[in-house]
């Protein structure tokens, strides 16, 4: 298995690139067989002439390199102070931040850098409350952008100069990055740069980006420089700590070229300068080019070129330098001129010639190297797919299939090999399939179908399907993915969920029912209640009665004492009948309030009748004092006030042996419609604990 691996690894197809150079071996072999013989003509009497203008040139390239580095320590130094800014105060304003970038002059003392900003760390959970600190602020147009839920935003806050360019950053999620690659989880070239300055705690900058603010013309590339903002007085010793503490940064952005004009200067007659983010050289690199109509890398077939790598912050640049025409000028060229022009003249011609010879040879090479580089991109992905994959012609018969698609079905490689997509289908008719199959070859769907097993157990895939051409034959390139058991579990779901949609409706009718037993036990029970109540106290009336007549009459002390006792008991027995009937009531929902016109005078005076006597016969004098002002008809329900004060005045007699008892009437606030009275029961007796 380790061979067949290896085997297959050192198979890789020759890249375009290759087969261009190979291409090209033989013309460059005669141009440079040429060059050389005419080169060894004049060497000697250009030898000391170079040596000269490359010192020149030498000492040229260490100006530039040295002006870069001090320029962009400058401008570390002029972060410095802002960070610092920072660092000496819980919080800085907005007033306060404009003041000190202000103070710094950045348009004439560090030219190059766009604006100073500061980025603000905000967490989701803050977001709102974030925008509308900053509207209160006056700037009621501030928003984070780009829009989109992010875990965690850095929006520019805080940027000076605040200009129309610079107000197209305010706000924007640094995180966000425009360069970050699209899909995967990637970050861009500026969120890189920030999380390497927040866990380094020092600057860093970024590579190679697209400024906001550049518009449709003039357009440059630049790069950005970061310095963390920590928390006032926080520990930040640590990655974590630092990680911990981190409340934002201090950034300023920069324009490739006018930081490299600014800095090459008197030298832009006689050099080139190209500035590549990182180590390599290419288009996608570059940041600068002082002579813009050469293609990147072009400046190394100069006659003077250095390449030099400085590091800024961390982070390589590469300077490519070159000679320029008015530089190479310098040189005396009149006795070379003759021999260059015959030896270059000579050299062109042969190379020519080499060219048409070798150029044949390489389309066929090209085309030869499309066709195995297509063939290995399939071979190597059907290798390391987990995923059943394999490759059918638009009849469907099988080309290529991987071990993963075999186990699948349950046949072997060498009988995949020699099937058709119709000996395992089991969604479609043939005419179906077909129909299928050609437009497969002409779209990149993704579906669902079925598959027969060798075993002829019938399971549910999910196909991805592209078409491909090798070697001018249409293929079909499937990934399929068994999801029998997702389909079961999505079923098993669906019925879980009916069933207890059932379960849910029966409970809910039982507890209805129940309700209803319930409901219809509770009415039976006080109608009862109420029945019985009613029944009692008709004969019991009838026993008061006659017990209140026969005390009328001439007795003796025991007949006397045994009405008495029946009359007391009596009243007692129609007191709890009036406590049943009142709570059947209630429970029943039928005691209510009632409004009806009566008069205060007769509700005192029914209270004196009944509970007058009991005071006489306890030797007590009883009083009623009612406010005049209450003798106008009122409206209310008589018969629950009478019993309020019958309860408490029966109350004052039984508790009180000797004095008086007396019930009083006031008007406390009378309106249009009501009338507030108060009323109070006084007594000499015990009284009620309060």
């Amino acid at each position: 298995m380790n061979e067949q691996t290896g085997t297959a690894m050192n198979r890789k197809p020759p890249h375009g690139r290759e087969i261009f150079h190979y291409s090209l071996f033989l013309p460059f072999l005669v141009l440079l067989i040429t060059l050389l013989v005419t080169y060894e003509v004049w060497k000697g009497a250009q030898q000391d002439a170079e040596q000269v203008l490359q010192g020149q040139f030498d000492f040229s390239v260490r100006n530039v390199v040295d002006d870069v580095e001090k320029r962009m320590k400058t401008y570390e130094q002029a972060m410095r102070g802002v960070d610092g800014l920072f660092a000496h105060a819980n919080a800085v304003q907005r007033t306060e931040f404009r003041d000190y970038v202000g103070r710094l002059r950045l348009k004439e003392n560090y030219p190059g850098i766009q604006g100073i900003r500061f980025i603000q760390l905000v967490p989701s959970a803050q977001k709102d409350a974030h925008i509308a600190a900053v509207r209160k602020e006056g700037l009621p147009e501030y928003t984070i952008h780009p829009e989109g839920q992010r875990d965690v935003y850095t929006p520019v806050v805080y940027i000076e100069p605040f200009d129309a360019r610079n107000q197209i950053i305010f706000g924007y999620d640094m995180f966000s990055d425009l360069e970050k690659p699209p899909g995967g989880d990637t970050p861009g070239t500026r969120r890189t740069a920030m999380e390497q300055a927040r866990d380094t705690g020092e600057v860093a900058i970024s590579g190679k980006a697209r400024l906001l603010f550049e518009g449709s013309k003039d357009i440059q590339s630049g790069f950005l420089m970061f310095l963390p903002v920590y928390k006032h007085e926080a520990p930040h010793a640590t990655v974590a700590e630092r990680r911990a503490n981190i409340i934002g940064w201090v950034g300023s952005v920069f324009r490739a070229g006018d930081l490299m004009t600014g800095i090459i200067g008197d030298h832009s007659d006689t050099i080139d300068v190209d500035l590549y983010d990182g180590e390599k050289i290419s288009e996608n690199s570059l940041m600068y080019e002082s002579d813009f109509e050469n293609s990147p890398g072009s400046d190394l077939n100069a006659r003077f070129h250095s390449s030099k790598l400085i590091n800024i912050a961390g982070h390589n640049w590469t300077l490519l330098i070159s000679s320029r025409p008015g530089f190479e000028a310098l040189l005396d060229k009149k006795k070379l001129r003759t021999v260059a022009s015959v030896g270059i003249g000579a050299s062109v011609l042969l190379t020519l010639i080499a060219w048409l010879l070798v150029h044949g040879r390489m389309r066929a090479l090209q085309a030869a190297a499309a066709t195995q580089r297509e063939s290995f991109k399939i071979e190597t992905l059907m290798r390391t797919a987990s995923d059943g994959i394999y490759v059918f012609d638009l009849d469907g018969n099988v080309v290529q299939v991987n071990d993963a698609f075999c186990r699948m079905l349950g046949y072997t490689r060498e009988e995949m090999l020699s099937m058709n997509v119709a000996q395992w289908n089991a969604q479609w008719a043939e005419d179906e399939l077909k129909a299928k199959i050609a437009a497969l070859g002409s779209s990149n769907p993704v579906f669902e179908t079925r598959h027969r097993r060798r075993d002829g157990r019938i399971i549910d895939v999910e196909i991805s399907a592209s078409s491909v051409e090798i070697g001018g034959q249409h293929l079909v390139y499937n990934a399929s993915r068994d999801i029998t058991e997702r389909k079961r579990a999505e079923e098993e779901l669906l019925e879980l969920n009916e069933n207890l949609e059932e379960r849910v409706d029966e409970r809910t009718r039982e507890l209805a029912h129940a309700k209803e037993l319930a409901e219809a036990a509770s009415l039976a029970k006080s109608a009862f209640l109420s029945n019985m109540s009613h029944e009692i106290r008709t004969p019991m009336n009838s026993v008061m009665g006659m017990a209140h007549l026969a005390l009328r009459t001439d007795l003796n002390l025991r007949q006397r004492d045994y009405l008495e006792k029946i009359r007391h008991s009596g009243e007692h027995l129609l007191g709890i009948i009036d406590d049943i009937l009142d709570f059947s009531k209630i429970e029943a929902g039928k005691l209510s309030i009632e409004t009806v016109d009566f008069k205060l005078d007769d509700v005192m005076e029914n209270l004196a009748n009944m509970v007058g006597l009991k005071a006489t016969e306890k030797h007590l004098k009883f009083m009623l004092d009612i406010d005049p002002a209450l003798s106008a008809p009122l409206r209310g329900d008589p018969l629950r006030l009478g019993q309020v004060l019958i309860n408490l005045a029966n109350n004052a007699v039984k508790f009180t042996e000797q004095g008086e008892i007396s019930v009083r009437a006031r008007r406390l606030e009378e309106s249009a419609t009501d009338v507030r009275v108060r009323f109070e029961v006084r007594d000499s007796g015990i009284g009620i604990s309060a």
